[in-house]
């Protein structure tokens, strides 16, 4: 995958505004049984729990860690399937905290209306976004392709190895339901 340089411009060589992105090795996924105690374990930590509305797309956004090399993730839904996905963000200084981003919809349209300096004048407001909260793109790579996954028969496993500094982002989405929301159960951890 190749990124072009943002300028706009041409230049006589071309090489100049191109940079790859580093190869990414694929994850390992399984599952295991023992559903119910996975979800009961979640449950009794009082930690992982979501709830993704139909129609939404829920993005667990986690840092990599400098101890660690390798992120584990784990997840299973209550009755029904859902869709999953992982990805990396590229970037050098990412924010240390584990963030959730919730999306109506794959598309970008929406983000246009924040666009507008009009909605972003009452500083006072902490829940309206701010233009300098918002963060610059990063190059993203796909680790594991978002697809339904039967969740709700078995945990979900996976784990990989980190490619360099960034974001894992942990997808689920629900965007494909018209009337059913989903309980997620998931955990996620790093190690050596």
């Amino acid at each position: 995958m190749s990124l072009y340089s943002s300028n706009g411009e041409s230049s006589d060589s071309e090489e100049e505004d191109i940079f790859e992105l580093p190869a990414i090795a694929d994850p390992f996924v399984w599952t295991r049984g023992n559903i119910e105690e996975f979800k009961h374990e979640i449950e009794t930590s009082n930690t992982g729990m979501l709830k993704v509305c139909n129609g939404e797309i829920l993005t667990v956004r986690i840092p990599t860690a400098d101890d660690g090399r390798y992120i584990y993730w784990e997840f299973a839904t209550d009755d029904y399937d859902l869709a999953f996905g992982v990805s990396f963000e590229w970037n050098k200084c990412p924010d240390p905290e584990v963030t959730l981003d919730v999306n109506d919809s794959e598309s970008e349209d929406d983000d246009d209306f924040w666009d507008d300096d009009e909605y972003l004048t009452d500083v006072n407001d902490i829940e309206a976004p701010k233009k300098e909260q918002r963060t610059e793109d990063h190059p993203t790579s796909v680790v594991l392709p978002t697809y339904r996954r039967n969740s709700h028969q078995e945990v979900i496993m996976g784990s990989h190895k980190y490619p360099g500094r960034g974001v894992y982002l942990l997808k689920f989405d629900n965007s494909y339901s018209l009337f059913r929301t989903k309980i997620v159960y998931y955990r996620a951890y790093y190690g050596k």
